[in-house]
């Protein structure tokens, strides 16, 4: 498995064990991840879905920050 989908699926378990109303408030970046995930392992082009899964979970990390950062 390469690196980048054992960072995107820790990214999506964190999302997952949000509460019901923060989950909903960053389910499109969730989104966003599983489907880069899907796609990566479906694509020829290895190197540009490597690079949309990064974005996307670069995205997830932070918006879970910056929630992080405003319960504090």
């Amino acid at each position: 498995m390469a690196p980048i989908m054992r960072v995107a699926r820790g990214l999506y378990e964190r999302w997952n064990r949000l509460s019901r109303a923060d989950r909903a408030a960053l389910a499109p970046y969730a989104a966003d991840v599983k489907e880069a995930a899907l796609d990566l392992r479906g694509r020829t082009d290895r190197a540009a879905a490597e690079g949309e899964l990064t974005r996307a979970s670069e995205r997830l990390a932070d918006q879970l920050a910056h929630l992080e950062r405003r319960a504090a």
